[in-house]
């Protein structure tokens, strides 16, 4: 039997440790592949040191292209999970794993509850042939388990999306201005709420810029300062007003003519109409 080990290694290829849990918070299979190479990194060089990567070191530790590369990157960098800089003479960009944030999410990180086998087990053992309970049980378990990972993967990308697109609305610095465990918690919060609402998950986003919109036209908000994600996102309530309000420039969520607050509870009805609401 030839040693496959050996013949890797005298063909150039070494291999990689990947840890599915990268790929869990980052919401990306090829983030969490770079991330896993990254941390490798990180190890070598220490804590809190940078380190120099090239785009074809990259592809060659970890096959990712190109394009593949900058979506992880870009991925893990608004997530605050990943850092980026120019040194050195040319320019090079330099890495860093932020191990603090890593940390808060691995603290954070709770695996999703497993469904009662045992009493499906049961019910299916009790009506007939016990071999094939058990198989059907596990098939059950398995097609749930991945229905679940399924949503989370586009519920994380619809925020992602929903993120960059608050980045760029209100020209905030992504590697200076971070997508923190929090503010993911008060996306996907607002998230699930508009998806009730809409029944879309491309509604649901639309609906989340639109309120993004709402805050980067306000005159009173941009003037003092007040862009911050939380401004719209930190609860319902605060999310809900911002289509109370009406005008531009007007930060009270009240009419200029009556003073009276007005109903939250608008038709959602064009966010469901069709491509107009439909975001790359």
């Amino acid at each position: 039997m030839p040693d496959v080990k050996i013949l890797l290694l005298r063909a150039g290829f070494r291999s990689i440790a990947f840890n599915p849990f990268y790929a869990k918070i980052s919401g990306c299979v090829k983030a969490g592949l770079l991330l896993s190479q990254a941390m490798y990194w990180q190890e070598n060089v220490g804590a809190d040191r940078w380190f120099y990567k090239t785009q074809q070191d990259w592809l060659r530790e970890t096959c990712l292209t190109r394009t593949e590369q900058e979506s992880a990157r870009k991925t893990l960098c608004m997530l605050g999970l990943l850092e980026e800089k120019l040194a050195g003479m040319p320019a090079k960009i330099h890495f860093r794993v932020n191990l603090v944030a890593l940390a808060d999410k691995l603290s954070e990180f709770q695996p999703a509850e497993k469904p009662q086998a045992s009493l499906r087990e049961t019910c299916i053992l009790d009506a007939g042939n016990p071999q094939t309970g058990l198989q059907e049980s596990r098939k059950l378990y398995k097609e749930e388990e991945s229905t679940t990972e399924s949503t989370h993967r586009e519920d994380h990308g619809s925020l992602l999306r929903v993120w960059e697109y608050y980045l760029l609305k209100l020209k905030k610095q992504p590697k200076q201005y971070i997508l923190t465990a929090k503010r993911q918690q008060q996306g996907r919060a607002r998230f699930q709420e508009c998806l009730k609402k809409t029944g879309e998950s491309h509604a649901a986003e639309a609906m989340m810029k639109e309120a993004i919109d709402k805050l980067a036209a306000s005159e009173f908000h941009r003037a003092n300062g007040y862009t911050d994600w939380e401004q719209v996102f930190r609860s319902q309530e605060k999310f809900e007003n911002w289509f109370a309000r009406k005008g531009n420039g007007n930060g009270n969520g009240k009419s200029k003519s009556t003073g009276a607050v007005h109903d939250t509870h608008q038709d959602t009805s064009r966010y469901t109409e069709g491509a107009d609401f439909v975001f790359k």
